[in-house]
């Protein structure tokens, strides 16, 4: 055919694919592209009905949509279909010279426009991607700054220390990393690898890239078995994928994101870490996004949807309906969720939460609502949602306090026994009201600032000596004047409150950590005083507990304020329940309450 862009099509739309139904159950269609010499040439393929249960032969494509508006012509049995950029780059890539390859990619192999189709296809998608020759993940054209990625990722595991599940022994080589980079200087001097010199630039920049964020890729890359190659490719350049998971799991499980990053105070000489603040500091959300694909498909035969919700609360979709879709194939215990690609978006939250509380009597969905707690001011897009329903499109960036199923469950504070039978029932005026028996505890008398409210310094607020360090010295700054405002409110056992009482894998905060805790907030405050010294003894302290204590600071309590929380709410302990919470009391009914959010309360853990 000698068409060759969208503007020639205009008006032919005779000329369109139209898809024959999926008839049997269990059947998907393949795509069979076919070969090209040169990379001008136009995309052509064809589609095929297969059965799963016979095991046909194909890859599995994992990518970004992208811009669902921005598309490009290919050909199917020569007619014509639109597909967004990034897959046409993709299939223009991956077609090979010589021969027909087999590849499975949603967009084309699913009929978008057939709501019914994509919901019994979605149905399937565990099955998909868990039995294809190969896991093909699409990161784009761009290869700009991945030089050395290669060398990078394989350096990398030189200078982290070893790849580790156990807790014991993730808390034992936490202690040693930061003693260990007080040799730095002789490392230098000896030309050996150093965590703090080593080249992440490669590494942060293919981080940037818009694949990693989307909810979709868990399950496209966790489900298959560890026979199955996930193999990363960027333009020409290719990468098992689990060189980087591994690197992301390590840096994350051992707290190690503010080291790195420059972001630390107990250790603060990191060259690297502008690479780490570009776009707004992407690189480290997403290592984190990494860390928690990696830790999902360890742990992808115990853990419940709930648990992966809780995980994926940085994931993004561009359909609201697969914030909880997209997780449905992750647990092995079938959910009781069946995906409805018609129903609206308020229904789907809503019997997710039902299910979740009412079905399986589990109230660790209450830690994941209301959804108010994102910093951007998002209230005009706020669904219409009662207070115990979570809108899993705004979870935010506050993590809720309830542990995984994977992990040791910390707190009790609602006692081991189950909770009362939970459920729901109807006000007068049909909005659905959820039972639950509680004891009041507390209320609030003030609120501290969060530091997400707090703007960075500026530069001339900066003390002179340390003005050179930059953007770094600005969130410096700003952690201190957030820790300030925190002790003007509470001044007993403000340690082990600041870092809710648990590690990043939400073990229980180890004893010995506390006091030097405790140590690391005074240490913050001195930071800034230039006759400033530490004695060897304190140095030891700080540096053998300071990964672990900057990483629960930064990475859980640091985003731990409820933002409408006010004076007169309430504090309460639900019979059942793994945390307290804390309620607003309704004006016009008593024993009625407005859930706020979940809460680390001290002694009531």
């Amino acid at each position: 055919m000698a068409l060759n862009s969208d503007s020639d099509f205009q008006g032919a739309h005779d000329l369109d694919y139209h898809y024959a139904p999926l008839t049997q159950p269990g059947s998907i269609r393949l795509l069979r592209l076919y070969p090209a010499t040169s990379g001008s040439e136009e995309v052509h393929f064809t589609l095929h009905p297969a059965q799963l249960n016979d095991k046909p032969a194909y890859e599995a494509i994992s990518y970004c949509w992208g811009d669902e508006n921005d598309t490009r012509v290919v050909f199917c049995d020569q007619r014509v279909l639109r597909v967004t950029v990034s897959l046409y780059t993709a299939l223009k890539r991956l077609r090979h010279a010589d021969r027909e390859r087999i590849l499975w990619a949603d967009a084309v192999c699913i009929n978008q426009k057939d709501d019914d189709e994509k919901g019994r296809q979605v149905q399937l998608m565990s099955h998909i991607y868990s039995q294809p020759t190969r896991v093909l993940i699409w990161l784009g054209e761009d290869m700009e700054g991945l030089e050395g990625l290669t060398e990078c990722l394989r350096g990398a595991k030189e200078v982290l220390p070893p790849e580790s599940h156990d807790h014991d022994v993730l808390f034992e080589n936490s202690k040693k990393i930061l003693l260990e980079a007080r040799a730095l200087q002789r490392l230098r001097e000896e030309k050996k690898p150093n965590l703090l010199d080593h080249n992440w630039e490669p590494m942060n920049n293919l981080l940037c890239r818009p694949w990693f964020g989307r909810r979709w890729i868990i399950q496209e890359v966790v489900v298959a078995d560890d026979t199955v190659p996930r193999v990363a490719i960027c333009g020409d350049l290719e990468f098992p994928w689990q060189d980087l998971a591994s690197v992301a799991y390590i840096i994350g499980s051992y707290c190690l994101y503010p080291i790195i990053a420059g972001l630390s105070m107990a250790n603060w000489k990191s060259p690297r870490m502008s690479s780490y603040l570009q776009q707004n500091g992407r690189p480290v959300l997403m290592l984190g996004v990494t860390y928690m694909v990696y830790l999902r498909k360890h742990y992808r035969g115990q853990g419940n949807l709930l648990d992966c919700v809780v995980a994926t609360f940085q994931f993004r979709c561009g359909n609201p309906a697969d914030h909880l879709y997209s997780l449905l194939s992750l647990p092995r215990k079938p959910s009781r969720i069946l995906p409805d690609c018609s129903a609206g978006i308020v229904q789907i939250y809503l019997d997710f939460a039902e299910t979740t509380l009412v079905g399986e009597q589990d109230l660790k969905l209450l830690s994941l609502a209301p959804h108010t707690n994102v910093v951007e001011d998002v209230r005009e897009d706020r669904l219409h949602l009662p207070s115990w329903v979570p809108d899993l499109s705004r979870q935010g960036e506050v993590q809720p306090l309830v542990s995984y199923a994977i992990r040791r469950q910390p707190f009790h504070s609602g006692g081991d026994k189950k909770p009362l039978p939970i459920f729901v029932s109807e006000d007068g005026g049909g909005k659905p009201l959820l039972h639950l028996r509680r004891r009041i505890v507390d209320r609030v008398e003030e609120t501290a600032p969060c530091s997400f409210n707090l703007p960075l310094p500026r530069a001339i607020e900066v003390p002179g000596y340390v003005r050179v360090l930059g953007l770094s010295s600005l969130f410096r700054l700003r952690m201190m004047r957030w820790l300030q405002g925190c002790l003007a409110v509470m001044s007993r056992d403000i340690a082990q409150t600041l870092m809710c009482g648990m590690t990043g894998m939400r073990d229980p905060l180890p004893e010995e950590v506390i006091p030097a805790a405790e140590e690391y907030i005074h240490y913050v405050f001195d930071f800034w005083d230039p006759n400033l010294l530490l004695t060897d003894e304190r140095k030891e302290r700080l540096l053998t507990y300071g990964a672990l204590i900057e990483h629960s600071l930064l990475g859980i309590a640091e985003s731990r304020c409820l933002r409408e929380a006010r004076a007169g709410d309430v504090l309460c302990v639900i019979m059942g329940a793994e945390v307290p919470y804390v309620l607003r009391p309704s004006p016009e009914k008593e024993g009625r309450y407005t859930l706020i959010g979940d809460a680390y309360l001290h002694g009531m853990m």
